[in-house]
């Protein structure tokens, strides 16, 4: 799974902002600003990076999530969809910014791997996707079309 900032529209809602106001350390603490032109710039290159990413990782035969492999929010609990994406995602001042899930522990197919791993190979599929990025060669996933917006 790769994740990636869904940046079209700030993401703090009024409500939140309301609540957060509220503490202390969230009052003081830094900020960091994006216009919206750079919020749109940075999500375009941070899904072309997550799908070069991908086609590296099944070029070495990593298994890739079925479902939505490139996703702008993290889902919790069946069918709950949540917002929330880490701050190295939200906050980050990088243009390209990805969050490459390779295992989840809550999933006994990846457990298994983590028990029985294949050297390497995972390693090899992040290279080779950064190849890819950094060529131009990122706008195509192997074996599969590139997951839809949302």
């Amino acid at each position: 799974m790769v994740y990636v900032p869904e940046n079209a529209s700030d993401p703090r809602s009024k409500e939140k902002a309301a609540r957060l106001t509220a503490l202390r350390e969230w009052r003081e603490a830094p900020r960091v600003e994006f216009s919206r032109a750079d919020r749109l710039r940075d999500e375009a290159a941070s899904r072309r990076l997550a799908a070069a990413l991908l086609a590296g990782l099944q070029e070495h035969d990593v298994g890739i999530h079925e479902d939505q492999p490139i996703r702008d929010r993290v889902v919790r609990g069946r069918g709950r969809r949540s917002a929330w994406l880490p701050a190295v995602l939200r906050g980050n001042l990088v243009p390209a910014k990805v969050l490459l899930e390779t295992v989840n522990l809550g999933a006994p197919r990846d457990v298994e791997l983590i028990e029985n791993p294949r050297p390497g190979t995972g390693g090899r599929g992040v290279v080779a996707g950064l190849q890819r990025f950094y060529s131009g060669d990122h706008d195509r996933v192997v074996g599969r079309r590139a997951a839809p917006g949302r």
